[in-house]
């Protein structure tokens, strides 16, 4: 078993030298980190000495290898891909909108090693899409099950810093909406991650309050690539703009609360990503109840 890459390992003697992973990294990435070395029987894939797999794609090679030679690392001997159930579902990671499977492990009486039994996300992998995504995926994509998975969560809801029960924390969200809703002191920051039928469904709610400031966060880190990755990190950024409008943004929302003409603050987003969590500017502090959602 050879290390070669952040995430894939090679198992040589399982290698058929079929070439579907130096193709790749020739023809589809460009970036040539796999090619074979010695002649004849001698004959092994391999990287160039000082060199790693280490593109934005790395683990598709693990999809196209038709042998097991190139195994993923976070995968690697978790469970029986036979065990897994799989999920067609769309990646959340940036605008493109990835075609992909979750596989999702299953628990089994037959499997008693150490984190097999269990209802966990196993691995994510491209499902084909020639329109969006032909055959891949990048690996911030696939990797990105384990973030949300490790991340902290709530085990309770909460009003004020106290658990309390989630009908509490619905009543008590429902009456601060409402009263700002009355005011005139409402304010709304949606996340372009937010399905396109919550967000209708809060606008409809909001309209029904007697309206709010209303603005959509803007998701956009690094620089788009000549594959797939997009610098827009906001899945739903067009539908969001579409039902919430595109005129106004997060911006616009915090210059409001700053001047104190927003009391209640509704943040539509994704409290485990540090990326989607909004900063209240300093002037905002002490003036505004954010309820996030």
């Amino acid at each position: 078993a050879v290390d070669i890459g952040p995430h894939v390992m090679l198992d040589q003697e399982r290698c058929i030298q079929c070439s579907r992973c130096i193709r790749f990294c020739d023809e589809i990435t460009k970036t040539g980190e796999l090619a074979f070395f010695q002649r004849g029987e001698r004959s092994q894939i391999g990287i160039f000495p000082g060199k790693r797999l280490d593109n934005a794609y790395s683990g598709n090679v693990v999809d196209l290898c038709p042998v097991g030679a190139l195994t993923l690392k976070e995968f690697r001997f978790k469970t029986r891909v036979w065990y897994l159930k799989n999920t067609p579902t769309i990646c959340a990671g940036c605008a493109r909108g990835c075609n992909v499977v979750v596989s999702v492990g299953q628990q089994q009486t037959m499997m008693t090693t150490k984190g097999q039994i269990d209802d966990r996300v196993k691995r994510i992998v491209p499902r084909v899409n020639e329109e969006v995504n032909a055959h891949w995926i990048c690996d911030e994509g696939r990797m990105s099950y384990a973030r949300e998975q490790e991340a902290a969560r709530l085990e309770a809801a909460r009003v004020g810093g106290a658990d309390v029960s989630y009908d509490a924390a619905v009543a008590a969200a429902a009456k601060a909406l409402a009263g700002a809703g009355r005011a005139g002191k409402l304010g709304v920051l949606a996340s372009p991650r937010t399905l396109s039928e919550d967000l209708f469904a809060w606008r409809e709610l909001v309209g029904a309050l007697g309206g709010a400031v209303s603005g959509v966060r803007s998701l956009v880190s690094g620089a788009n690539d000549s594959l797939l990755v997009r610098a827009d990190k906001g899945a739903n950024a067009r539908g969001a703009a579409w039902i919430f409008g595109a005129a106004a943004g997060e911006e616009a929302v915090m210059a409001v609360v700053a001047k104190g003409l927003v009391t209640t603050l509704l943040v539509l987003g994704d409290t485990l990503d540090p990326a989607d969590t909004p900063t209240l500017p300093v002037a905002a502090k002490g003036k505004v109840e954010v309820i996030f959602v």
